[in-house]
């Protein structure tokens, strides 16, 4: 039994863009087209519940008349559908106001890069394979910490084309694999996740040997006081943080809106000085993507560099607004803002293990929990520790903690960066390594 998805290919999606194109009466189009399937085994207390399969299509229409705005989509590749979805579009656009601010799409680009996005052997993990993926878990669970392991195993295929009015034609096919461990005892709970484009990069053992592990460090917890704490974060809670960066301000729209933390910064030194952070679609250490949305080729964007603000990503339209060039981070989607979806936290040349050792009294955090902004402007931002947070007396992990709050400046906190990380760590949307600070702001206690 195999659930892996036949690529339609090149030259069939391209087809269909030409065949909207060529419907299109608007005065200018754009046409995405994509095909997605997913593969999902969820497990709970160590048994398998659910194994599902699903595959969709898409294509989404974006037209303008004059500087009238129109999008419409539709999930059938037939010809007629593809036509009337054109059509919907530009009845769309002839009803909306005009947008003065409104200049063109992309123009064509022979500037893209091609990194590696598909994996033969992940689009081939089925089922059985899946299954097998989760027994391993299991039994590492049991045999490292006496451990239930709850999670999920995902495998992704998909491929999307776009072309547009001015010459841009796109074509890229990807794959992803994702997994998520929770092992989980009557008092402790370790956590452990890892993506990546080709399956076999993933090791089901080694991730079920570590979430195991601070599973059996993390029980019986005890109480600890809110405050003012030297922190050393694991990848996973860099990740989130950065994530949020993300939200708060790295891209144009924002920045036009007067909504982004790096309004009127730029040019201002905002965190440490060992600090950079910068978008780049072509750097397979993340998920490389080789086109954004309207079909331009991912360039890289500096946004933070040694501490300094640098700059903010455009799509088309905010590029326009500027008087600039897209740097290639739209979506197919009007209503979307530009967005970096290739963030990485550049690592530096420290130790976990160095981290620790290095800290007289502190906090080790393995990762946040529903994290959410408060303040965007001034990147203030809210979470909960989970699964795994741990005393640091002596330069060694002392006892585990009952989780905590935090409400901090994510800028503030990265100006008090003692040491980064060496190892970065992937997830679809951000790169990153585990950072030491000499203040984090914890404001409340759990009871668990």
């Amino acid at each position: 039994m195999s659930d892996r998805m036949t690529l339609s290919g090149e030259e069939r999606l391209l087809q269909i863009c030409a065949v909207a194109l060529d419907s299109s009466q608007a005065d200018q189009t754009q046409v995405t087209v994509t095909s997605v399937q997913s593969s999902l085994t969820r497990y709970a207390n160590s048994i398998i519940h659910q194994s599902v399969s699903e595959q969709d299509y898409e294509v989404a229409v974006k037209v303008a008349v004059g500087k009238r705005i129109g999008y419409a989509s539709a999930n059938k590749l037939s010809e007629e559908s593809v036509r009337a979805t054109v059509g919907t579009a530009t009845r769309f656009a002839r009803s909306m106001p005009e947008d003065p601010d409104f200049d063109h799409l992309p123009y064509r680009s022979e500037l893209y890069s091609r990194p590696a996005t598909y994996c033969e052997s992940t689009a081939a993990f089925g089922p059985e394979d899946r299954a097998q993926a989760v027994r391993q878990i299991v039994d590492v669970s049991r045999e490292a910490a006496d451990a239930l392991a709850s999670g999920s195993v995902k495998i992704t295929t998909s491929e999307s084309a776009v072309a547009n009015s001015f010459g841009v034609r796109a074509y890229s096919p990807s794959t992803s694999a994702s997994l998520v461990v929770l092992t989980h005892t009557d008092d402790g709970t370790g956590w452990s996740e890892e993506h990546s484009r080709e399956v076999s990069q993933i090791s089901w053992a080694d991730n079920a040997r570590e979430a195991s592990a601070v599973c059996k460090r993390n029980r019986n917890q005890q109480d600890i006081e809110a405050g003012d704490y030297t922190v050393v974060l694991m990848p996973d809670a860099v990740i989130d943080l950065v994530s949020m960066l993300g939200w708060m301000g790295f891209d144009a729209k924002s920045y036009q809106e007067e909504r982004s933390f790096l309004r009127g910064r730029i040019g201002e030194r905002l965190m440490s000085e060992s600090i950079s952070i910068y978008d780049d679609g072509a750097d397979e250490r993340g998920f490389a993507r080789s086109f954004d949305g309207e079909g331009v080729p991912k360039q890289k964007v500096d946004l933070i560099t040694n501490g300094v603000a640098m700059g903010v990503v455009y799509d088309s339209y905010t590029a326009g607004k500027d008087h600039r060039e897209t740097t290639g981070h739209g979506t197919s989607r009007p209503q979307f803002q530009p967005y970096p979806l290739n963030l990485i936290l550049a690592p530096g040349d420290a130790t976990l293990e160095d981290m620790i050792a290095s800290t007289s009294c502190g906090i080790l955090v393995s990762r946040f929990h529903y994290t959410n902004d408060i303040q965007p402007s001034e990147t203030l931002a809210t979470g909960m520790t989970r699964d795994g947070t741990f005393l640091i007396e002596g330069g060694k992990l002392s006892h585990p903690v009952k989780n905590l709050r935090f409400t901090d400046k994510i800028i503030r906190a990265f100006s008090t960066v003692e040491a980064i990380g060496k190892d970065l760590k992937c997830s679809p949307g951000v790169a990153a390594p585990a950072l030491k600070l000499g203040s984090f702001l914890f404001t409340s206690t759990t009871e668990f």
